[in-house]
């Protein structure tokens, strides 16, 4: 059943991009009042004859409403409702985000409606009305981002010549300053966006009626048109001609290529081997380059369907149709329906291919089709690479090599490569046999296999080939990524708290250094702490010395990557010898004492300052506290309620409670260990105490010791559930408006936790990086 509206992944990457747009206007627009941007344009339209300047701004203004009224006009006639109902619902959500943003910046810096003028027009130049204001534009910028995705590209171009019309009617009417027309653009875009992923986009997704109207307005007449899924994600038909000819029909959109647009770019950016012309190719192109990869594959004598027709097919789409015979997907048949040459003729298809220096790059069954002769085409050349040298032209063989060991075993499938390219193309394809090189239905089958080690070994033993190190196909791995993105939110998460106090970086010149100093001594303490309290969590003795260089280096692994902490650990034990349940379960007491001795100092600092030293800091309320508690409950419930994540809890997370648990017993039964292990978690704790409240005395009188303690225990467990490295901007933010709501004011809060952070987080980062070169170099990690 074909709806006339679909949800897309796209929807929700374009709302994110424009709320963050106009999240970002927010400072340009603070920062206007200071501008005289009006007056300034004002003094030169003053320099032209007013008949003139009033001509262009009317013009303008009757160039953007007459278009305006008429398209929704039309949209009536055709009793279109649905379509202007869904205008309706995004003019108010626009409506509602410019009354948002005026009032979070000021009616006088973004002003909705205008000022009446005492005596003569309302506006200065034009037809003497103020249209449009900055309403009316929102809402018809807003018609047009919603609607314009069923326009054809000539009325798309027409609607942003309107859009422009209307720019200059802004201008012209209220000397505007840009920024605030702007703001209203950029808020125009993200209410369409919020409106298109709640009710859906229309789906232009082509039908087989309309492919076959396409066939036949270029001189093809078409017996029968039927859907078919054969051609990696995108619209594929089956088109049988009236002279009894068969057309395979690909249409590649615009909206399949946006929706790729992520995966391609975070590929071109991690790999080394991306798209050659970047990701952010257009659709022409994109359709022009397979075009030409399978015309050069046809001529090149690799069985393939000819290429007959390219052609474009409205509204946002090109069609591509080759002259094959029936046939069916290779993916489409069970295994036992299969010609039995079908493995031979594959790598005939990849010798062929490497010969003439091309590469598929996708080349799984998704790519093969067989007709009712049982030949084996090769189709879909949208990711295919032509002229291609050096060690890359291995990679549909080690595509091919490992789908066959993943379905017919390893030695049969080393055999058939052997056999089909020769020794020497089979050895050469090693480096590629790893997951990164793999297409994903590949890499899945080898995966429930298991046979990617005895896959390699094979390849050695029949070949003869020297080992050889696995290509580095990664250009910034994905952890790295992660890390700079998780960063990049973070640092956004800090932006508020430094609005409105410019004096930070005076404030800091105001510090007392001599506890700045002692807030680095403080900082040192705690890795003291921490090597005291991991010794106590083993039975056997760990040295000091190796042991705080760990606790240094953790400093800096534990940024750099997601878990890298622990990791670290676990590998420093078991290279000293501790053997893996151990070092798990010392992992497993170290952990369960760090947060035993913070929520009881919590307990103790909450019990200690009383009713009158909680005066000045709101804790939060019995209805929040029971909000986070029935949260968390629902989200445990419903991550019981689901079949992995309930698998995951029996089977990992309960038995490793269960042995930190029996672990702890051990521990407990030795004196010395308890003190060890229960001493070094309350000296990392007071260290970081302590720092913060020697960097709030830096600056002076501040919150009383107790407050300050709170402030940190009980920030640090509200940021602790952060997901950026160490805590980035969480951490930040609630010392802030826990210092705040202390009494502190807001510029030294902000300076106090900048220098706290800077001895605590910052400074480690690089004697840590250098620890931990140093301990890779001397294999003590």
């Amino acid at each position: 059943m074909f709806r006339p509206y679909i949800r897309s992944p796209v929807t929700a990457f374009r709302l994110a991009g424009s709320v963050a747009l106009a999240a970002l206007m927010f400072f340009p627009l603070e920062q206007s009042v200071h501008r005289r941007f009006a007056s300034a344009l004002g003094r030169e339209l003053a320099r032209a004859p007013s008949w003139i300047v009033s001509a262009i701004v009317a013009t303008c203004q009757l160039g953007f409403l007459v278009p305006a009224v008429l398209f929704l006009l039309s949209q009536l006639v055709q009793r279109r409702f649905a379509r202007v109902g869904r205008l309706l619902i995004a003019s108010v959500v626009c409506v509602v985000g410019l009354v948002a943003m005026s009032n979070l910046v000021g009616e006088s810096v973004f002003r909705l409606l205008p000022v009446p003028r005492a005596g003569g027009p309302a506006a200065r130049y034009g037809i003497g009305t103020p249209f449009p204001t900055p309403i009316a534009f929102g809402v018809i910028a807003t018609w047009f981002f919603m609607d314009s995705g069923q326009w054809s590209r000539r009325w798309r171009r027409f609607g942003w010549i309107v859009l422009g019309v209307g720019i200059v009617a802004r201008l012209g009417v209220s000397l505007a300053d840009p920024v605030t027309i702007l703001a209203t653009l950029t808020i125009a875009l993200a209410a369409a966006h919020l409106v298109q992923l709640a009710l859906g986009i229309p789906n232009t997704t082509a039908r087989a009626a309309t492919v076959g109207a396409a066939l036949e307005r270029l001189g093809y007449p078409m017996a029968s048109v039927e859907r078919l899924n054969a051609f990696g994600g995108y619209t594929g038909f089956r088109a049988t001609r009236q002279d009894g000819g068969r057309f395979y029909v690909k249409v590649v959109s615009r909206h399949t290529l946006a929706t790729l647009l992520p995966v391609r770019f975070y590929r071109a950016v991690r790999f080394r081997e991306g798209p050659e012309d970047g990701p952010f190719r257009s659709l022409r192109s994109s359709v022009e380059h397979e075009a030409m990869c399978a015309l050069k594959a046809h001529s090149d004598g690799v069985p393939t369907p000819r290429l007959a027709v390219v052609s474009e097919f409205p509204p946002d789409a090109m069609l591509l149709a080759f002259d094959s015979p029936r046939a069916i997907p290779l993916s489409d048949l069970e295994p036992e329906q299969r010609p039995p040459d079908v493995l031979a003729a594959v790598w005939a298809i990849i010798a062929t291919l490497q010969r003439n220096h091309t590469v598929h790059h996708h080349l799984n069954l998704d790519a093969l089709i067989v007709d009712d002769h049982g030949t084996v085409s090769l189709i879909e050349f949208g990711a295919t690479s032509v002229g291609v040298t050096g060690s890359a032209l291995s990679t549909d063989v080690a595509e091919v090599l490992a789908g066959t060991a993943a379905r017919l075993g390893v030695e049969p499938a080393v055999q058939a490569a052997i056999d089909g390219v020769g020794c020497d193309a089979v050895a050469a394809s090693l480096p590629r046999l790893q997951p990164l090189a793999l297409t994903r239905r590949t890499r899945a089958a080898l995966k429930a296999s298991g046979c990617l080690d005895d896959l390699r070994a094979e390849v050695h033993r029949v070949t003869g080939a020297p080992v050889a190190p696995i290509a580095p196909l990664e250009r910034v791995k994905s952890q790295t990524l992660a890390t700079a993105a998780l960063g990049a939110l973070a640092l956004l998460a800090l932006v508020p708290q430094f609005i409105g106090v410019g004096a930070v970086w005076g404030r800091l010149g105001d510090a007392n250094w001599w506890w700045v100093a002692a807030a680095i001594l403080l900082s040192v303490g705690t890795y003291v702490g921490a090597a005291l309290a991991l010794d106590g969590a083993l039975s056997e003795r760990l040295p000091l010395v190796p042991n705080l260089r760990l606790h240094t280096a953790t400093s800096f692994v534990g940024v750099a990557v997601p878990g890298g902490g622990l990791a670290l650990t676990a590998r420093f034990l078991q290279k000293r010898g501790v053997d893996g349940p151990t070092t798990a379960a010392a992992v497993g007491v170290n952990t369960f004492a760090g947060v035993l001795v913070h929520l009881t100092l919590t307990g103790l600092f909450i019990a200690f300052a009383g009713t009158s030293g909680l005066d000045t800091f709101q804790l939060p309320s019995l209805g929040v506290v029971g909000l986070i508690v029935a949260s968390v409950a629902l989200m445990g419930a419903l991550g019981l309620a689901v079949p992995w994540s309930r698998v995951m809890v029996t089977t990992r997370l309960v038995p490793a409670t269960r042995r930190s648990l029996t672990s702890v017993g051990e521990v407990a039964r030795r004196p010395v260990k308890v003190v060890e292990l229960l001493g070094g978690c309350l000296l990392t704790t007071l260290g970081y105490i302590l720092a913060l409240e020697v960097s709030v005395a830096a600056f002076g009188a501040g919150p009383s010791f107790t407050s300050v303690a709170i402030v940190y225990l009980v920030g640090s467990i509200i940021s602790s559930v952060a997901p950026t490295p160490g805590g980035i901007g969480a951490v930040e933010a609630t010392l802030i408006a826990g210092l705040t709501s202390a009494g502190m004011p807001g510029t030294t809060a902000v300076a106090a936790v900048l220098i706290f952070r800077l001895t605590t987080f910052w400074l480690p980062l690089l004697p840590g990086w250098g620890i931990f070169t140093l301990m890779r170099r001397s294999g003590e990690v």
